[in-house]
C-alpha cells in the first residue's frame, strides 16, 4: 500500500475455468462410448484480493489549504460587514425620521403661535381644533376662532392618560413629545423628547446640532439652549427649541 491510499476490506472474486473433453478422453470416467462428442467441463473457484481505495474515498478526511481558509475567513468579514451596514443604516433611518417627525411639530407650533399669538400647552390642539381651549393654551384664552379651517399637522397617536404624542409609529416604542416653557431658565418654548435611550438621545442631539456626540464628546445641557437648538435636561429627555425650526 502506498501513501495516501486505504485499505478495505478483502472481498472476494470468483473466476470460472473451462475445459473442453473430446470423445475418447480418459476424462469422460467412462468408456470412449460413452462419452459425448464434445463437453465442457467448468470448475468455479474463489480468491481474495485487497482493494487499496485513492485518497477520496470514504472515511478519508483531509485539512484545508491555507488558500481556503483566507478565502472562507474573507467571505465571513464580507457579510458581517454588510450586515452591520444594513443595521446601522436602519438605526440611521429611525433617527432621521425622528428627527423629521420633531421638525414638523415645532414648525407646527410656530405656525400656531403666528396666526393665534398663543402657544399651546398640549400638542393635541395643532390637529383638533375642538381642544383649542383656554385650558390648553399658554396664553390662557380660547384661540377656535382664530384657528382656521385646517389643522397645523397630521393626527397622531397619544399615549394613554396624558397628551402626549406617542412616537412609537417612527419606530421609537415608549418615547414621547410634549411641550414646555421656561426649559433652562429661558422664557421660550420647547418641544421634549421623553423615553429615549442614552445612545438615542446622542444621536438625536447629534443630528440636531450637527455635532456628533457619540464619540465620548458631552452633550450641551439645559443651559446651552440659547446657542444649541438641541440639549439633553441631564434627567434622561432631549429638548429642542421651537423658534429654532
Amino acid at each position: 500500500m502506498t501513501s495516501g491510499q486505504i485499505q478495505s476490506r478483502a472481498k472476494p472474486i470468483y473466476i470460472k475455468q473451462c475445459q473442453t473433453i473430446e470423445r475418447g478422453s480418459r476424462a469422460c470416467g467412462v468408456s470412449a462410448g460413452h462419452c459425448p462428442v464434445v463437453r465442457r467441463s467448468c470448475v468455479v473457484t474463489a480468491t481474495h484480493v485487497q482493494i487499496y481505495l485513492p485518497d477520496l474515498a470514504i472515511g478519508y478526511q483531509r485539512g484545508f489549504s491555507l488558500v481556503e481558509v483566507i478565502i472562507t475567513i474573507a467571505i465571513i468579514g464580507i457579510l458581517t460587514a454588510g450586515l452591520m451596514t444594513a443595521l446601522s443604516g436602519g438605526n440611521d433611518s429611525k433617527m432621521t425620521a425622528l428627527f423629521a417627525k420633531a421638525q414638523d411639530v415645532a414648525q407646527a407650533v410656530s405656525l400656531y403661535q403666528a396666526k393665534t399669538n398663543c402657544t399651546p400647552n398640549n400638542l393635541q390642539v395643532l390637529f383638533n381644533k375642538a381642544l383649542a381651549t383656554a385650558a390648553n393654551n399658554y396664553c390662557g384664552n380660547d384661540t377656535a376662532t382664530l384657528y382656521g379651517a385646517a389643522d397645523y399637522i397630521s393626527a397622531m397617536p397619544v399615549v394613554a392618560g396624558t397628551n402626549n404624542l406617542d412616537l412609537a409609529k417612527v419606530g421609537f416604542t415608549g418615547a414621547y413629545l410634549y411641550i414646555t416653557q421656561n426649559f433652562g431658565g429661558i422664557n421660550d418654548y420647547v418641544l421634549e423628547i421623553g423615553g429615549l435611550g442614552a445612545t438615542d438621545q446622542q444621536a438625536f442631539v447629534s443630528k440636531c446640532d450637527g455635532v456628533d456626540y457619540t464619540n465620548g464628546v458631552a452633550m450641551p445641557t439645559s443651559a446651552a439652549i440659547v446657542t444649541s437648538p438641541c440639549v439633553s435636561d441631564g434627567a434622561g429627555n432631549v429638548a429642542m427649541l421651537i423658534n429654532k425650526y
